[in-house]
Order: C-alpha cells, then structure tokens, then sequence
C-alpha cells in the first residue's frame, strides 16, 4: 500500500480560509459601530437645533401675542437667540392682511440665521482621519 502525500498548501488551507472570514466579520462589524456611533451624534445634534428652533417659535408667538395684548401697531422686528451660533429673524406688521395674517398681525418673516462667526472647526465633516 502506497501512502499518498498531500500538498503543503492544502493542509491550512480551511484554517487560512476561517481566519479571513473572521477579519472580515471583525472589520465589518468595527464600520458598522462607528458608522452608528456617527449616526448617534448627528441625530442628537438635529434634536437639539429642533429643540432650540421649537423654544424659539414658542418665545416668538408669545412676543407677539403680548404685542397684540398691547395694542401695538405697525412693523416690528426682532431676534431670538436659540444658541450662541443661531438667531431667529421675526418680522412682523400689525393691524395688516394678508395670507399669513392672524386676527390683526401679518408674520412676514421668521427666519433661522447664522450669528456671527460662520464656519468653526466643529462645523466641518472630517473625511480623512
């Protein structure tokens, strides 16, 4: 009876074979956290900036109902701060119509506007790291 040798290469062949599937599994798996860990922190950043927007809103219709409360009448402008890099922009005109006329006050503007400093190092998407 002849023995028959096999090839060096076929030996580790299957265990070669598994160590490359669990680096691939491994690496797979680190993307898929750091890819949700990035998705984390850009969904909580979005809730604050709806959060500080809602609050503004809020503040905003309270100005002017208190305005009406008041009498008040005429244009009207001011800002509300929601953080230290966002304002909103109201403008409102009283006793006038229009579509966006409420009883006797016209919104004609609220807007979200950059204050001051427009682009800081947070700002940025960083792409190489």
């Amino acid at each position: 009876m002849k023995k028959t040798k096999f090839p060096v290469m076929n030996m580790g062949m299957v265990s070669v074979l598994t160590i490359l599937i669990v680096l691939c599994m491994v690496s797979f798996a680190t993307l898929s956290l750091v890819t949700t860990n990035r998705d984390r922190t850009y969904a909580l950043r979005m809730s604050e900036g709806t959060k500080a927007y809602y609050k503004a809103v809020s503040e905003a219709n309270e100005k002017i109902a208190a305005m009406v409360k008041d009498g008040k009448k005429g244009d009207v402008e001011f800002t509300i701060e929601m953080d230290d890099k966002k304002q909103l922009q109201v403008e409102a005109r009283f006793g006038g119509s229009g579509e966006q006329a409420l009883g006797n006050v016209e919104i004609r503007k609220m807007q979200v506007v950059s204050s001051g400093t427009a682009c800081e190092e947070e700002d940025y998407l960083p792409l190489l790291q």
